[in-house]
């Protein structure tokens, strides 16, 4: 396994921690494949930047 990709699991295991409880609280879908992250929002667009920015 090359160190990428070692370190994008780590970066994304943080990052991912914090979208799993606010998207099971709301219901939605969420996947993950390697180093790329899949869910669901029906909230609104800016609801979706904060959680993003932070």
């Amino acid at each position: 396994m090359p160190i990428t990709d070692t370190l994008s699991s780590i970066y994304l295991f943080q990052w991912q921690a914090k979208l799993l409880r606010i998207i099971k609280q709301k219901d939605e879908f969420f996947g993950r494949c390697e180093d790329e992250l899949f869910f669901a929002w029906n909230s609104s667009s800016n609801e979706l930047h904060d959680l993003l920015q932070s």
